[in-house]
Parts: structure tokens; C-alpha cells; sequence
């Protein structure tokens, strides 16, 4: 009988589902894309979705810096156009990638939209701001704004955007599947926490 019990409680156990450690949940936390991004090698990478005019892209900048504090990967930004008033933001920030000047721009920008309130809100308005502020040539920055490499950089923005159907943002894709939930997750530290654990998958 009491054999009998015994053998009856493993069966009862090895049919149970594995439960995962982790406190973050598919469907629930993150979303599971299929088809997702085609990854082009085998490094870890996140996509971040923006817009500079967007306050949530821009409360999440210290969420990512603290993420590139803490994790490896390659960060690919896609800024997005929701309304045609985003549009010159998106050429902005093809424009300053082309000439290789993100990295010295990308935190003013938010900062002079959200906390100066600068009035920019057209590319002529941008390139006299980038010029006053970073010395970067007014008529170069249009010129390049104007040019064959921005719209094919916009058109490839948009078609990417499409392809995983992001609809708001700020939006994360974590190595070309994952889409973790910023609203259930809730919290900065939820969001790193997530993000990090999705990395390693």
C-alpha cells in the first residue's frame, strides 16, 4: 500500500508542469513574436522604438542607460513616425546618424524638447538649434536631412515598424522576439529586471 502511495505521488509530480523561476510571464509581461526580427548574428540586441517628441521615450532614457550599465548588447534605435509632426525628429536622427553624431545629440534633443521646451519643430528650426548648440553646420545637417541614404534609412524605419506591428511607444524588441509589456511590468526596475532575463534567452 504504502509502495503503491509512493509511486503514485511521483507520477502525480513528473506530469506537473515546470515552473519557470523567473517572475515574468509570456502573454503577460513580455510577448512572444512570431515571425520576429531576423537577427544578423548571434549577439544580443535590442531595438528601441522613439520618437523624441514621445515624454514616455523620454522618461525611458535613464531605463536604458542603466540597462547598458548592466547587460551586453548591441542597441539599434528606430525612431518612428506616428504623426507627420514626428517626421523631422526621424530625419533628425538619420541625418545625425549618418554623420556619425547620435551619440553627442541624442540626450540634448530629449532635453531641449521636454525640460527647455525649445520650439523645434521643423528641420530648419532643428539645424539652427544643432548649429548654436554642437557647432554642426546648418546647411550640411539639411542638406544631408534631404538626401537619398535619409529616405532610404525613413522607409526602412517605417517597413521594420510595420513588420512587428509597434504601435506605440517607447517600444523594446529584445533579440528580434521578445516585446516585453512596459505597462505590466510596471516599474523602471521591472522593466531592466525583464529585459536582462529576455537577453539571455
Amino acid at each position: 500500500m504504502f509502495k503503491s502511495l509512493l509511486i503514485y505521488l511521483f507520477l502525480i509530480t513528473a506530469t506537473q508542469p515546470a515552473h519557470s523561476n523567473s517572475e515574468f510571464q509570456a502573454g503577460i509581461h513580455y510577448q512572444v513574436m512570431s515571425p520576429g526580427i531576423t537577427a544578423e548574428d548571434n549577439k544580443s540586441v535590442i531595438y528601441e522604438f522613439f520618437g523624441y517628441t514621445c515624454p514616455g521615450c523620454y522618461a525611458m532614457q535613464p531605463v536604458m542607460h542603466e540597462l547598458e550599465d548592466k547587460a551586453e548588447f548591441k542597441l539599434i534605435r528606430v525612431p518612428v513616425v506616428f504623426h507627420e509632426t514626428w517626421e523631422p525628429f526621424a530625419k533628425t536622427y538619420h541625418t545625425l546618424e549618418l554623420m556619425n553624431l547620435t551619440e553627442k545629440t541624442h540626450a540634448a534633443i530629449f532635453n531641449a524638447i521636454h525640460v527647455n521646451k525649445k520650439a523645434l519643430r521643423n528641420l530648419e528650426q532643428i539645424a539652427e538649434w544643432l548649429d548654436a548648440s554642437f557647432d554642426i553646420d546648418k546647411q550640411e545637417f539639411l542638406s544631408m536631412s534631404k538626401s537619398f541614404a535619409v529616405d532610404g534609412k525613413m522607409r526602412q524605419a517605417e517597413k521594420l515598424r510595420k513588420s512587428v506591428n509597434v504601435t506605440n511607444t517607447p517600444t523594446l524588441i529584445i533579440n528580434g522576439k521578445y516585446k516585453p509589456n512596459n505597462s505590466k511590468l510596471g516599474t523602471k526596475t521591472n522593466i531592466i529586471k525583464a529585459s536582462q532575463e529576455l537577453l539571455k534567452k
